[in-house]
């Protein structure tokens, strides 16, 4: 649906039905941006990040936020390893943050993941925040983490004042 541009802010949008190998909803790679108050819903993503796909980070600031958001209904449908129903943060370096979204939020509104990390797959990334979201009805799939999967080489997650539950 959107390719992101680095710099750029993403405001007040209701972004639907995409469908894409990676970012169903918001591919960015090799930059960053602000994405907040948007409804991102009923995305397909094949290999990871149903809803959102951010890969590549920069390594300096400014770095990407994504801020109160609504991430519903999303997919990662192949079995090919893909991974984040809602959220995939791949291969970068530091400082994504993902603060006060709802990922989920209801038994109709779960994303899911046939890899894993049903609401939110972080991997290969050294440094990065989770704060305050809503993260439920999520499903994961073969490598777990129905609501949120942290794995290969991420030493240093914070995740604070989260509200992490009936996810599977």
């Amino acid at each position: 649906v959107v390719i992101g541009a680095s710099g750029a802010t993403l405001d007040g949008f209701t972004l639907r039905n995409g469908k894409a190998a990676l970012g169903g909803g918001v591919f960015l790679e090799r930059g960053s941006m602000t994405i907040k108050n948007n409804t991102i819903e009923d995305n397909v993503a094949d290999n990871g990040g149903g809803g959102i796909y951010v890969g590549f980070n920069p390594t300096v600031p400014p770095y990407t936020d994504i801020e109160s958001n609504t991430i519903r209904r999303n997919r990662e449908v192949t079995d090919r390893g893909g991974m984040g129903g809602g959220i995939l943060i791949s291969r970068s370096s530091v400082g994504v943050r993902i603060i006060k979204n709802v990922i989920g939020g209801s038994a109709a509104g779960g994303n899911s993941a046939v890899g894993g990390g049903g609401g939110i797959c972080v991997e290969f990334t050294p440094l990065f925040q989770i704060e305050e979201n809503t993260i439920s009805h999520n499903t994961g799939g073969r490598f777990h983490g129905g609501g949120v999967m942290i794995t290969e080489g991420t030493p240093n997650a914070t995740l604070i004042h989260n509200d992490i539950r009936f996810n599977s």
